[in-house]
């Protein structure tokens, strides 16, 4: 059987659109244009000088300057989302788990999806960006978070999750 493709838009969460005018202007639109879904990116900061290559494009520089320019949360813009829409699907496009504790983020991620209707969809990664990284506190290890997603359901099913002064969770 043949699908028909589904269509959505980044409202983006950084750069100089990102305003709640426009993030609110663009939720109508989609729901009002029969888009499916809604996305938003994921960085915590912008450091001044970056010289990793930007996977997304084909000079490898990242399309904004964000020296300047405003930078949202996503799970706060996606709560944003959630309460102005009513149909279109709200995404992230991708989060980057290392930064976030899993449990807590596994919490606002069930909250969004109760109260979205069941609209919510998580793209999950472990970021691009060495330099933001290098920001970060000394606890946030890229390289440990690589098997979370796949121990997060598991955890939160069979056991109280626990956890240490640093960012690796037991159960």
């Amino acid at each position: 059987m043949v699908q028909a493709l589904a269509f959505g838009v980044d409202v983006g969460i950084y750069g100089r659109l990102a305003t709640r005018d426009h993030i609110l202007e663009l939720a109508e639109l989609a729901e009002s244009a029969g888009l499916e879904s809604l996305w938003v990116a994921d960085h915590v900061i912008f450091p001044s000088t970056v010289a990793s290559t930007y996977p997304y494009s084909a000079t490898g520089a990242f399309p904004v300057d964000m020296r300047q320019e405003p930078l949202l949360e996503p799970m706060a813009t996606m709560g944003v989302l959630v309460g102005a829409t009513r149909r279109v699907t709200i995404g992230t496009a991708v989060l980057v788990m290392p930064y976030r504790n899993p449990v807590l983020l596994g919490r606002m991620l069930v909250t969004l999806d109760v109260l979205s209707g069941g609209r919510t969809m998580l793209g999950a990664g472990v970021g691009w960006l060495a330099e933001e990284f290098a920001g970060e506190s000394p606890t946030v290890r890229r390289t440990s978070w690589d098997s979370t997603p796949q121990r997060i359901p598991n955890t939160l099913r069979t056991s109280t999750p626990r956890c240490s002064n640093s960012l690796a969770w037991t159960h």
